[in-house]
This record gives C-alpha cells, structure tokens and sequence, in this order.
C-alpha cells in the first residue's frame, strides 16, 4: 500500500503512524556510511536513481513501502528501526529467544554498543535550551547538489525582481569597481546619492587619478573608510601608468591592485568580464548558510573558501548575473534581521534551514571582540565667524583628515576653559557642552564637545567659515556631528 506524505512527515494509512522524515532522512544517511557505501553506490544497490537517494537523505521523500525491507537489510538494521531513525534497545531476554544475538561474544557486543552510541550521539538533538529545533550541520547532505539548483532557480528570479540601481545601468569596470568600494560597511540607499555625485566629479578613471586628494576626501564626506578613497584614487593611478587606462580583465591582476579584496574582485571579473568568479560577503554567507544549513560559523576562513570554491563551480555562462542574484536574494528575501521571506525566496524548494525550520539560528558567526571605548574632549572654537580645525596624524584611525581640536580623556568645565587658555586663544564664553557617541568598527569614541567663543585667533589652528567647511574642509562625520548643534 503507498505511503502518504508531505515535506515533514509521512503517514502509512494502516494505523496513521506519523514518521518523522528529517529524522530517518539522517539516519540512513549515518547508516550508509557505517557501511562505507556512497550515494551512488547505495543507489546501484536499490535500483534507484541517485537523486531518490539523495531526497530520502534530504528528508524530501520516503523510500517506498517495496523498498523498506531491503534498504534495512544492506544497512543491517530493521525495518522498523528504519522508520523509527534510530536504533532499538534490546528487550530483556531478547537474547535467549534469538540465537544468533545469543552466539555474540563480549567484544562484539562493546563494539555493538559503542557503534550504536557513535550513532546515536550523530544525531542531532530534537530542541535546544530555548525549545528551538537544534540541528547539528549535516555533513550528508549533497551539498553539491545543492549547489547545482542555485543558477536555475536564481537567474529568473533577478531577471524579475531586480533592484533598479544606478551602477547597474551598465557593465563598465570603472562603475563597478567605484560602486563595490562605496558598498562596503555602507548602506544601498545612503550610496546611491553619493555614487551619482562621485561619477559627476570624477568622470573617468583619469579624471580620478588626477585629482587633488583634498577634494577627493571632500567628495567622499560622510561614506567613512577614508582610506576606501585613497586606495580608489592609487588603483586609478596604477590603471594609468601600467594597463595604458584600460581596467584589467584578468582576476589575477585584478586582485593585486590597492583595496581590491576576493570579493570586490570576485564581482569585477564576473560582473565585467562573465568570469566565474564568486564575490562572497556576508550577504552571500547568509544565504548559502541556510540553504546548505551549515552549522560552522561562516566567518570562519576554511567555511568561506569552502563556500567560494562551490559556488565557482557551478557559475552558469551569464556569471555577472548570478553573482548579482546571490547578492539580491541576501539583501531582499534572505535578510539578515527578523523572519526572512520564504515565501518569495526562489531557493525555498530545496533550502535546508527552511526544511528544518531553522531560517532565524542561521547563519553562525565567531564571537566578535568587544570594541575599545574611548573618551575626547572636543573643542569648538569660535572666534570671528569663524571655526579652528586642524589635521589628524598621518598614521591610524582618520589619518590626515581634518578634525577639530580634542584631547582624550574627559575634562570639566573649568579645565576645557583652562586648556583653551594655555592654547593663546582667550576664551571670552562658554556657550555650552553636549555629549555624543560615534561607532567606528573597533573603536567607540564616547565625546563631550565645549563651545567657546575665543577673542584671538591662533597660527596653529586653520580658521574657516561655514562655506569653507561646507565645500573645502573633509570633516569625518564623528566631528560634524558637533557643526549640527552649534
């Protein structure tokens, strides 16, 4: 009689017993191996395709009926074991009545009972300390199976739902490249304005090249990562002198030039180029985490390449437009906070987490170290209508920017007026002090800013009027955030 099922469970009609197929999908994939046989090989020995074998261990599909007593012969276990997805304890006296089990000497017993230990300890565990489904990473799944489903469910996707955004108006290496760089720790919709903007001011690669770097750092203005901006302007220089202007196609070269990583590289030469490259971020992390329902922290370095290396394997011929799917499907369905949106995920068919109702404890990550905070005092000086500022080192965190004045540590009242003093500037009034924060990647500034009106001016501050600001002085915006409540 044939089995009723659904994705979950299957239900024999005698008796509605309801099998739990996750459960048996990872047992008989334990008990293949037990057994040193392969997918394939199991299949050859069932009469099956590889791809029934590979559903059964999926927990997608059941074996059917005919099939339960010899699948449980070749893995030596009982049929009704099998069904169960674990193995049985003997009852008491079990042995007396069977013959055979009564002829097992105590080695091969030890050895039964730690197998099936081993066996049982595979297993995941039904729930976690929260009562969520606990599953531990499924080292059976056919992961390059999975992989192979990617680009014919993902390209009609995009095809329909992709974003309309500027720097994808065209396939040139030069907007590519500037786009990828502004994307970086920065949000689609704030670099949009300033991508438009770039391309205005900095046309070409050349026109980059060229320019002075202080106008460069003031078009940059707000996006952070300042070195992001240098290294763009050193690559252009390099694009200059040593490929005559023309950006190289090879991903070799690509990857050795100034702040061009794995992934922006990766995104250059597929979405440039066509070539089946794969630009991995924590976007395309998050995604192949839950789809493949691995367990490992993907941040760790060997899980990344692992990734990256599948993934280059099955890249279709329209590469620049997969690596694009990956991207969008982590940014619109596959998100990062909350439930993600299974119901419109083109992957939701073959997806792992899903299966197993795990989408929200993918994917896992190493424990990030806790940022250093520090405390600034921060003067805003006014003398005139106009504001002191000055330079930052040339080495660590804003080098070379303009800042304005500060300390570390957090002074009084009386010691900013005092330290003002000591500068030669006169301090006439302390019109106020506020307090605010700014997050850096490592580092969180904790800052109280003093506003003081100054009788003199000093050499060794620049003196600047808000239009000065406004379009010559790059002020990182830990600094600005004291222009907007003067």
């Amino acid at each position: 009689m044939p089995w009723i099922f659904n994705k979950r469970t299957q239900a024999g009609r005698e008796g509605a017993q309801i099998f739990d197929m996750q459960r048996i999908g990872a047992f008989i994939a334990i008990c293949r191996k037990e057994r040193g046989l392969t997918q394939n090989e199991l299949a050859q020995h069932m009469g099956v395709s590889f791809q029934a074998v590979s559903n059964w261990e999926r927990g997608t599909a059941m074996p059917d009926i005919s099939k339960l007593e010899p699948l449980s012969n070749l893995l030596q276990i009982t049929p009704e074991e099998l069904l169960s997805g674990r193995r049985m304890e003997p009852v008491q006296g079990e042995h007396d009545a069977d013959p055979v089990a009564a002829n097992v000497q105590p080695e091969d017993q030890a050895a039964q009972s730690q197998q099936k230990t081993e066996c049982e300890n595979a297993q995941p565990k039904p729930t976690d300390e929260a009562g969520e489904p606990e599953v531990q990473a499924d080292n059976e799944i056919d992961l390059e199976q999975l992989y192979q489903q990617l680009p014919g469910a993902l390209l009609p996707w995009y095809q329909k739902n992709a974003r309309r955004l500027p720097w994808r108006a065209d396939r040139q290496p030069y907007h590519v490249w500037v786009s990828e760089i502004m994307l970086q720790q920065t949000r689609v919709e704030a670099v949009k304005g300033y991508y438009e903007r770039f391309l205005q001011a900095f046309p070409t690669i050349a026109a980059l090249a060229q320019a002075p770097e202080q106008r460069l750092l003031k078009c940059w203005e707000g996006l952070g990562y300042y070195n992001r901006a240098r290294n763009l302007q050193k690559t252009a220089r390099i694009v200059i002198d040593q490929y005559d202007g023309v950006f190289p196609q090879n991903y070799e070269q690509i990857i050795r030039l100034p702040g061009i990583g794995p992934y922006t590289a990766g995104a250059i030469a597929s979405i440039c180029f066509d070539q089946p490259k794969a630009a991995v971020d924590g976007n395309v992390l998050r995604v192949i985490s839950r789809i493949c329902a691995i367990h490992e922290p993907v941040d760790k370095p060997k899980i990344k390449q692992q990734i990256t290396q599948r993934l280059e394997a099955v890249y279709p011929r329209q590469a620049g437009m997969f690596t694009q799917s990956l991207m969008e499907l982590g940014a619109l369905i596959c998100t990062p906070d909350g439930q993600p949106k299974c119901g419109d995920c083109p992957a939701a068919d073959f997806c792992r987490a899903k299966q197993l109702g795990i989408q929200t404890q993918l994917p896992k990550r190493m424990p990030k170290q806790p940022r250093r905070v520090e405390k600034l005092t921060v003067f805003i000086l006014c003398c005139g209508g106009q504001l002191a500022i000055c330079r930052r080192e040339k080495h660590g965190l804003l080098a070379g920017l303009w800042q304005l004045p500060n300390l570390s540590g957090t002074q009084t009242d009386q010691q900013a007026i005092d330290t003002v003093r000591q500068w030669g500037l006169q301090p006439e009034t302390l019109r106020k002090s506020i307090r605010r924060r700014h997050v850096f990647t490592h580092v969180e500034w904790e800052m109280i800013g003093f506003y003081i009106d100054c009788a003199v001016q000093t050499e060794q501050f620049v003196w600047a009027d808000a239009q000065q600001l406004e379009q010559a002085y790059p002020l990182p915006t830990a600094f600005r955030l004291f222009l907007e409540s003067s």
